[in-house]
């Protein structure tokens, strides 16, 4: 059996790997014929299948019963079948940026040139730490390091803080950034006050926290002595000393009430008070005139309070060779410099191609794989699952408690809903032209990205202000927008879906995740926004109460579910998951059987079967499409977690199912298929 199963796996990688395929710009060509590529799929849903487990009794474990076998989760963390989206986007990447190509871009050289030398970076040679020595080498540079003759009387820690701000976008001593006005929400503004620190303040300060600065501690004098061998072990000793003591004092100007929100942290200062306030110890004035290289008239926001009258006590009594050592480590630190090992790794490489270059990664994946065929599926299937929607709003029976005002307004939103597309236009791709990209220097090419985000960061606070993307992998819908958003890493054809797959498949994996997040335009969050995203209450008080009651009854069957580490609460967002879960199913569920029904006497009816799975209908294998969408294993030692465990997302929506009880012939007041459901669409 183990080697049947080993057997399944291989053919299922067939999958995996010919979604690698498709290429125009790279030279790999796999011509998989249509019974080729259903067998790989059949193998890969049987060989995830645990088929001594009763379906009726827990889905999950049948459907799912060889994942954690086949795909352990790693130490302190998870696999799972959604997750592979983002693995199998970064090797397509990496395979991607490897290759050189004649239609390649100015921008493509550049995000190629910048891989390479990233994968060529093996060690930290002379030549690597020359130029970020470089580069720092202020008021003096590095005392002893690079500065036998280094003089305290020369050393002016602001304008050195100020400076890597500029260059490097490091915060120093002084945190700084532009922020949305928190009132005024088309104006930019500066917040100056304390930078990201390495632990948290009670990390820096609790006694029974000693372990976690020891550690911290030693890791810097490790660095330190891989990164300057020559150097004594005392002086690495030493100076990671000096840099947790300067830590810990900072942390105590950061705010003790963890309660406290980051307005109430903060307050609206002129930077002539600030300097009023702090003097030539912390001349915040003078640091954003070194940053933007003007005099900075208008109010900054300054948070927290009492950061700079910490910070202020700490130059005050501070030997300048300790802060000069600790800028330095910070600047050091900056580089995150990896080991030989690290750096080889191409999926590293292309982790900081993602970093830098999000927006020309995408627009270049989608330039070069072909996800036209991918797009088009996504929005055949939208327009039934849509459709079908509209259909159980005005003639389900389900749902007479909901309003006619209100169902009108839900079709409504729901013809203006549509599907948001990723798209190839990169963000900043002027201004990228001009970035010089060395393909053989991974240092310079750091310092030179850099500066150039800082430049673009700076410019912002003249700038209107724009909402940072969000980053997804899977399809998410946005309340402001009334648009679902497709992110690049969701279209990898033959991962859920190919044409070849039987339409069960289709239905019950994109089907199902489109109708879930179309769901969220009318839950809890949802229905306070109107069909153009606009903030607006529009379902009547009658419709709405007793939408809240009848969430209500997912709550109680939720709650009798059980998961190591999960903390079962009452939060809306998790109980709008269940809502959303159980009629995301019951949608795409109907919608599939109207495609059946539409072509029941034609030859697509053969295409429904799949091979290694012809025991199984096509409505028992919509179910296992969907429930092996969520096949997930859990380290044991996996920190304590808040989402809905996978498991439970299938059972739960399963369970209130009568089509799937009928499906599998569960027997009434089983797990499966208990007497008493929840409904609500």
């Amino acid at each position: 059996m183990e080697n049947f199963h080993k057997i399944l796996l291989l053919l299922a990688g067939l999958v995996t790997f010919s979604v690698l395929e498709n290429v125009s710009a790279i030279p790999i060509q796999q011509n998989y014929t249509s019974e080729l590529l259903r067998l790989a799929k059949g193998s890969e849903m049987k060989a995830f299948l645990n088929e001594n487990k009763p379906p009726c009794q827990n889905f999950y474990k049948f459907a799912c019963g060889r994942w954690a076998h086949l795909n352990p989760a790693p130490a302190r963390g998870k696999s799972s079948h959604l997750g592979q989206l983002a693995e199998l986007y970064s090797k397509k990447c990496s395979e991607m940026l490897s290759i050189e190509s004649k239609s390649d871009s100015g921008i493509d050289h550049k995000l190629k040139d910048f891989y390479q030398s990233c994968k060529e970076t093996g060690r930290l040679d002379n030549d690597g730490l020359e130029h970020i020595v470089k580069v720092a080498d202020l008021a003096g540079g590095w005392p002893i390091v690079t500065n036998a003759n280094w003089y305290e009387s020369r050393y002016d820690w602001l304008a050195v803080v100020a400076n890597m701000r500029r260059k490097l976008g490091v915060d120093i001593l002084i945190g700084m950034k532009i922020v949305t006005d928190f009132v005024e929400k088309d104006l930019n503004r500066i917040m100056v006050g304390a930078p990201k620190m390495y632990l948290d303040r009670d990390s820096y300060l609790q006694e029974d926290k000693e372990s976690l600065r020891v550690a911290y501690a030693s890791s810097i004098e490790n660095q330190l002595r891989r990164y300057f061998p020559d150097m004594p072990e005392e002086w690495a000793a030493e100076v990671s000393q000096q840099v947790l003591a300067v830590e810990k004092r900072l942390a105590e100007g950061l705010p003790n009430n963890k309660g406290l929100t980051v307005e109430q942290a903060t307050r609206l200062r002129y930077t002539a008070d600030l300097k009023a306030a702090y003097g030539s110890y912390v001349d915040i004035n003078r640091y954003l005139n070194l940053i933007f290289n003007q005099t900075i008239y208008a109010q900054v926001y300054e948070s927290p309070e009492d950061y700079f009258s910490t910070l202020m006590d700490v130059i005050k009594t501070t030997p300048k060779l300790t802060i000069a050592n600790y800028t330095m480590w910070k600047v050091l630190e900056k580089f995150e410099l990896p080991r030989a090992k690290l750096a080889k790794d191409s999926q590293y490489c292309v982790g900081k191609v993602m970093e830098y270059f999000p927006d020309a990664l995408e627009s270049m994946y989608l330039r070069n794989y072909h996800t036209m065929q991918m797009i088009n599926e996504l929005q055949s299937v939208w327009k039934d699952i849509r459709k079908t929607f509209r259909s159980e709003i005005h003639n389900s029976q389900r749902l007479t408690w909901i309003g006619a005002e209100t169902k009108q307004k839900i079709t409504e939103k729901l013809e203006a809903m549509e599907l948001q597309i990723a798209s190839q236009d990169s963000q900043h791709a002027e201004q990228m032209l001009k970035l010089f990209i060395r393909r053989t220097n991974y240092y310079q090419n750091l310092i030179a990205i850099w500066q150039w985000k800082t430049g673009l960061n700076l410019a912002q606070l003249y700038e209107r202000p724009q909402e940072p993307k969000p980053k997804y992998t899977l399809p998410n819908y946005q309340y402001e927008t009334n648009k679902i958003h497709i992110p690049v890493e969701f279209l990898q054809v033959r991962f859920l879906w190919d044409p070849s797959y039987p339409h069960s498949i289709l239905y019950g994996t994109l089907g199902y995740l489109l109708a879930q997040q179309m769901l969220k335009g009318f839950d809890f969050q949802g229905r306070k926004y109107d069909k153009h995203g606009y903030p607006k209450a529009w379902w009547d008080i009658l419709s709405e109460k007793e939408y809240d009651n009848r969430a209500q009854w997912f709550l109680e069957q939720y709650k009798e579910y059980k998961f190591p580490k999960w903390m079962q609460t009452e939060d809306k967002k998790l109980i709008n998951t269940y809502v959303a879960d159980n009629g995301a199913l019951i949608i795409a569920y109907k919608a599939y059987q109207q495609w059946w029904k539409n072509i029941a006497n034609s030859d697509v009816v053969e295409q429904e079967k799949l091979p290694l799975m012809e025991q199984y209908g096509q409505n028992q294998l919509f179910f296992i499409a969907f429930a092996q969408t969520w096949c997930a294993d859990y380290s044991e030692d996996i920190a304590e977690f808040d989402d809905l465990p996978e498991m439970w997302r299938v059972i739960g929506a399963l369970a209130n199912f009568n089509d799937f009880a009928r499906e599998y012939q569960c027997e009434l007041g089983n797990k499966m298929n208990p007497e008493q459901k929840r409904f609500l669409y």
